[in-house]
């Protein structure tokens, strides 16, 4: 293949690629503003009414269902804990945008590439979840000072 021949197919699969890119950032956008806008009407909605929610919180922490107790609990604290997550997730997927699968490659340092693209992943995962915590920890410390317990 000839310079040209191989500059040209070189070109046409990065707009390829860059335009497949820009296809799914958009909805990671949405789903981004979406989830601010949730965290959002989470805590107006804990700080309009901080007494019900703290008691409602409160209520379904200490139940002593024997069979949906913990059930009830989690799905309480997803309320506050998955639209930061969900956030925080979709601007990580879009700052590092996830590449191409992993093709089995015989260059030599194949193996560190996916681990790191492997462990960037999981970084993205673990900064989500200390975001949603963080979100949930200052919440219930926002809604002990509201209601003054």
């Amino acid at each position: 293949m000839s310079g040209d021949d191989y500059l040209f197919e070189l070109g046409a699969h990065s707009e390829k690629s860059l335009s497949e890119l820009a296809r799914r950032r958009k909805p990671l956008r949405l789903t981004f503003l979406g989830a601010l806008l949730a965290t959002a009407l989470v805590w107006i909605i804990a700080l309009s009414f901080p007494r019900t929610s703290s008691r409602l919180f409160s209520i379904i922490a200490d139940s002593n269902l024997p069979r949906y107790g913990n059930l009830l609990t989690i799905l309480a604290m997803s309320i506050p804990f998955g639209p930061p997550f969900v956030a925080t997730f979709s601007l990580g997927r879009m700052l590092w945008p996830a590449h191409e699968a992993f093709e089995s490659s015989s260059e030599v340092m194949s193996g560190f590439t996916y681990s790191q693209k492997a462990n960037q992943r999981w970084i993205i995962v673990v900064f989500a979840g200390v975001a949603g915590a963080v979100n949930c920890f200052l919440l219930l410390v926002a809604l002990l000072i509201a209601t003054g317990n």
